[in-house]
């Protein structure tokens, strides 16, 4: 990092970007043009935030945000890549070719999700690999991974390489390993760095070979990649100015509390003094999961593991709520206008014939001659599956309004929702066998996971009754 760096560590709600975007106004204040100060965030979420907060705050604009980018774009922009980045046509050709099932890759080349079917476990064990610097000669690969998958990804690497080529492709960790970096800025502000890889730190450094100031921000506590190859040891060497963000304007006393005992169990760290909102806040412990009450209010529910989201699905359905799980909204649009049409037709008023259509497409095709004389919805709306229909019934007794309403739940794992809070939270603390074990070689990785979801609570915390004999406790 360049001669003159400060370094930012920010506990959870106490504003890391915030503090980067004021010491960029200063920045800009202090007189280099606003074209000569980078803010380089980790990930698309981060980056529209401070390009957002950029021009409604201190009144930039396009121009002046030239250099606002993820690491990723910021490469992207430097090697002229255009179209000719893998999306997720191409992973699916891959995926025909190799016989595997690829999944979705997020915007810093991570895999989205670590399922243990072979395409995945493939997949992932490249980009870790690649991420962290580590041999990809066949015999170091079944040495590390076994042979079954040793072999696999040296197929895997070797069928990608030659597709990139023959399609004139690049993938996101080709931007990070070929971008030479060198920002044209005298101020470059790095935020999330906790996350970033040792190919991505390489990077980072090259970008900030000119700069005459440099801003970090990030949590040691609350990198959570470890196992996508993320190094915070990197994070926690950085030289320079300490600052510790003191004052959180998320958490309440109460999940203070529980934050510190967490904390408390994290053996490589950067101490840290800070404080909670003036709010008490509550928490609870061995709640039943079916009996948390997310009938009323904003919840984020968390599990582990992208399967044990489905305990929060069957709460949600059973109390006939709406929710958004695996980024994906439990009311489908559609369907809802359909209903909404097939009960406006059987009051004998007109629907319109766009919403008539709609309702038809639905319905079975022996109603279609006469709609008018249809039985009620759930009767005739046969091509919305049962299930769907009865979980809409559901939300309808308990709300008329439910299906028209946005969603006041939102179910995620904890990976997923690092940045994200909402007034209440229930954590299912179930784990795998996988998980257990992975606790016993390095503890402190799963400590910082559980720490990120103790977390996300503006008020009210709810641990929720382990369903299993292997869960962590909180």
């Amino acid at each position: 990092m360049a001669a003159e760096t400060v370094v930012y560590f920010g506990p959870p709600g106490t504003g890391k970007t915030a503090t980067l975007l004021a010491r960029a106004r200063e920045e800009i204040d202090r007189g280099p043009p606003p074209d000569r100060t980078a803010v380089v965030a980790f990930s698309r979420r981060a980056a529209r935030e401070a390009r957002g907060r950029a021009t409604a705050e201190l009144g930039l604009d396009a121009d002046d945000l030239r250099h606002w980018r993820t690491l990723h774009s910021t490469a992207a922009r430097e090697l002229g890549v255009g179209d000719r980045l893998m999306d997720r046509t191409h992973w699916d050709r891959l995926g025909e070719i190799l016989g595997l099932e690829l999944g979705d890759l997020d915007e810093s080349g991570r895999p989205m999700s670590f399922r243990r079917d072979l395409g995945h476990v493939v997949q992932s064990t490249y980009y870790i690999r690649r991420a962290v610097g580590r041999s990809m000669a066949l015999q170091a690969l079944i040495v590390d991974h076994g042979e079954r998958v040793g072999l696999q990804v040296d197929r895997f690497s070797r069928t990608m390489a030659a597709y990139k080529e023959h399609h004139g492709l690049m993938d996101y960790a080709d931007l990070i390993e070929q971008a030479q970096g060198e920002l044209d800025a005298d101020v470059v502000l790095i935020d999330e760095a906790q996350d970033l890889t040792p190919a991505q730190w390489a990077y980072a450094d090259r970008l900030v070979a000119r700069a005459r100031r440099v801003y970090v921000a990030g949590d040691d506590d609350q990198a959570v990649y470890a196992w996508a190859g993320a190094d915070v040891t990197r994070f926690l060497a950085l030289t320079g100015e300490r600052v510790v963000l003191r004052e959180s304007y998320r958490l309440p006393r109460a999940a203070h509390s529980v934050a510190l005992s967490l904390l408390d169990r994290i053996r490589t760290r950067q101490p840290k003094t800070w404080g909670p909102r003036d709010l008490p806040g509550t928490v609870e412990h061995g709640v039943p999961a079916a009996r948390v009450p997310v009938e009323s209010g904003e919840w984020l529910l968390l599990a582990r593991t992208q399967r044990a989201l489905g305990v929060w699905e069957v709460l949600c359905r059973s109390a006939g709520v709406r929710y958004i799980s695996r980024g994906v909204d439990s009311v489908r649009p559609d369907e809802v206008r359909a209903i909404r049409a097939w009960e406006v037709l059987r009051s004998g008023r007109d629907p319109g014939q766009t919403a008539l259509e709609e309702a038809l497409v639905m319905a079975a095709p022996e109603l279609h001659p006469d709609p008018t004389a249809g039985p009620i919805w759930h009767k005739a709306l046969v091509r919305i599956p049962v299930a769907r229909r009865r979980y809409y019934e559901s939300c309808l007794r308990r709300d008329r309004r439910a299906l028209d309403e946005p969603a006041r739940v939102r179910i995620s794992t904890i990976h997923g929702a690092k940045g994200a809070e909402a007034p209440n939270v229930a954590v299912l603390p179930d784990i795998t066998p996988r998980i257990a074990r992975g606790m016993r070689t390095d503890p402190d990785a799963e400590h910082r996971v559980w720490y990120v979801a103790a977390t996300r609570v503006l008020d009210r915390l709810i641990v929720s009754r382990p369903d299993s004999d292997l869960y962590y406790s909180l």
